[in-house]
């Protein structure tokens, strides 16, 4: 059964969007309106297109099937099989649509065997553990760690699968009832209900974001950052992990030449620079001087005001600082940033 569906305007600046057809945004959007309340819908060609295009008798199934590969691809939606049935789950569909009243899903889910379907939860996510807010990692030694000379890798932050109402509860293995955890705490707290488990370590808040249904992604908006900003404490992640300095930096350096600039999420600039570092294989020492140089330059000074512009733009301005004498996969055998200046990250 079809349902009424939003849109929300940042949907379409998103750049994976930006990568797709005409055909393949329409079709992409039209299957939320297909997909039941967790974001699973059936999967075969011939059914989207006799549900999506019912007038486009000469569009080809082989592009629906394309476009679904594409889909793929981009992490945009996961395929599986259920006694022979195809389906597909929109990753973040719980980001694109606000279900007030969820109704149970019709479709079987996932398999939590399936390492895939973990890694996409992790993904949807934004590798961040939904009770610490710290960041996770799948790989228990994964290359470039430490990421300082001064801090050791933390096994206690190997990524793993928590379920919101736990299996001994009757909890399913749906989306919706998945979140990021780092294994600390997924040990942690084992059966009890995520709030019993943040009384205990003393950090559970009235109205806390840590509930049922209510994970947090970073895709989210710019107003909803700005009113986050406004309340959240920049405390969740230890002072010494060389993402949340380096993020604390750009950010007094953009003070330096704006005092009134406002304090953004430091959080999430730091998720932008742990995928810098993680993903991007960025040296912390590296970026520390990019963003040196890039608040130095007349033009980009200007330009580079968040995390996520510093990212997008950082093999460009590599370049320009230091020309070739810097390389990307070169190793940093400077000491750490955490020696080499002191930031206040409270």
């Amino acid at each position: 059964m079809a349902r009424t569906r939003s849109i929300k305007p940042e949907f379409w600046s998103d750049e994976k969007i930006g990568d797709l057809s005409h055909m393949e945004r329409l079709l992409f959007i039209g299957m939320w309106t297909f997909a039941d309340d967790e974001g699973i819908v059936k999967g075969h060609p011939s059914y989207l297109k006799s549900n999506i295009f019912p007038y486009d008798d000469k569009l080809p199934i082989k592009d629906i099937e394309n476009a679904i590969e594409k889909f793929s691809k981009l992490r945009m939606v996961f395929k599986y099989k259920n006694n022979g049935q195809n389906y597909l789950w929109i990753v973040k569909f719980r980001i694109y649509q606000r279900i007030d009243k969820p109704q149970k899903s019709s479709n079987p889910c996932p398999s939590i065997q399936n390492l895939e379907y973990k890694k996409l939860i992790f993904y949807r996510d934004g590798d961040v553990c939904h009770l610490c807010h710290r960041i996770t990692n799948l790989d228990p030694k994964p290359s470039g760690y430490p990421f300082s000379h001064t801090v050791e890798y933390d096994d206690g932050l190997i990524s793993s699968i928590d379920h919101i109402i736990p299996r001994s509860k009757n909890g399913s293995d749906f989306p919706s009832n998945l979140a990021t955890a780092c294994c600390h705490c997924n040990k942690g707290r084992g059966n009890r209900s995520i709030e019993d488990f943040l009384k205990s370590n003393g950090t559970f808040q009235e109205g806390s974001k840590n509930i049922p249904g209510t994970i947090k992604d970073e895709t989210e908006t710019e107003t909803e950052t700005e009113t986050e900003t406004e309340t959240e404490t920049e405390t969740e992640t230890p002072a010494e992990r060389d993402e949340l300095i380096l993020a604390t930096f750009l950010f007094e350096e953009i003070k330096k030449r704006k005092p009134d600039f406002k304090k953004p999420s430091l959080k999430n600039w730091a998720m932008e620079i742990d995928r810098m570092m993680r993903i991007d294989n960025r040296s912390p020492g590296v970026i520390k001087t990019v963003i040196e140089w890039c608040q130095k330059d007349s033009f980009w000074q200007n330009n580079i005001l968040s995390a996520e512009k510093l990212r997008k733009h950082f093999d460009a301005l590599e370049l320009k600082s230091k020309g070739e004498n810097i390389g990307r996969n070169k190793p940093d055998n400077r000491p750490s940033i955490t020696e080499n200046f002191p930031i206040d990250v409270q």
